[in-house]
């Protein structure tokens, strides 16, 4: 966690041209807010890598299975707007026996397809990772949990942000021997989604699942005025 505590001064041209300093004084903080939630949905990213002696071949196999797999998960219901090709790759395999003065020969052929998953229903992942395993898909890139509607937690996260930067201000306020006046200005920093993994086994089918919870975390800065 960052923070900030800072006092500024602000200096004003005279008629004359000279420098003079003004009685404002300022304070910036920074404050932190963090939510945490069960997640009520995940995105998984699957695929299959096939081989064979010629590309039409190893296209015919992995659209095979990748197909097979969009069948299970549609039986599962998983909706097809929820199903995504995000990746498809075709490239030959050499023979890597042969010498250097020999021009390389291509022996076969590997593709790739890579599948993105929305799963909107958690009681369901179990077994949608079993089934898309028994169709033959023996890629899988990662499992992500988040929320469908984060709105709340996140507005939650400010309020605690905003809470987190005034209890900092009053706090280097008291400690300086001065007195916090109006809020001059507030800016919101980055927030985020991190996956927290806690210990809720949900073994549903051959593949347990955790799904653990998110954090959704806000910062802002707050600037106030110092009085005297």
């Amino acid at each position: 966690m960052r923070m900030l505590c800072a006092f500024s001064f602000i200096f004003v041209i005279l008629a004359n041209g000279v420098w003079a300093q003004s009685d404002q004084r300022f304070m910036t903080i920074e404050g932190v807010g963090v939510v945490q939630a069960v997640p009520d949905m995940a995105v998984i990213q699957l695929g299959v890598t096939t081989q064979a002696p010629t590309a039409e071949a190893a296209l015919a196999q992995a659209s095979a299975k990748m197909q097979a797999a969009m069948d299970s998960l549609a039986s599962l219901d998983v909706a097809r707007v929820d199903m995504q090709t995000s990746d498809l790759s075709l490239s030959p395999i050499f023979d890597r026996q042969q010498t250097r003065e020999n021009a390389p020969t291509i022996i076969g052929y590997q593709t790739g397809n890579r599948l993105s998953v929305t799963v909107r229903d958690l009681d369901n992942l179990g077994a949608i990772l079993d089934a898309v395993a028994r169709d033959g898909l023996n890629q899988f890139w990662g499992l992500q949990f988040s929320l469908a509607e984060p709105r709340a937690a996140t507005d939650d996260a400010r309020k605690l942000a905003v809470a987190d930067a005034r209890a900092k201000a009053e706090l280097y306020a008291q400690a300086a021997g001065v007195t916090l006046g109006a809020l001059t200005n507030l800016a919101e920093g980055g927030g985020q989604a991190a996956p927290m993994m806690v210990q809720m086994e949900a073994a549903r089918s051959a593949v347990p699942v955790a799904e653990g919870q998110v954090s959704q975390t806000a910062r802002v800065r707050l600037t106030y005025e110092i009085v005297d």
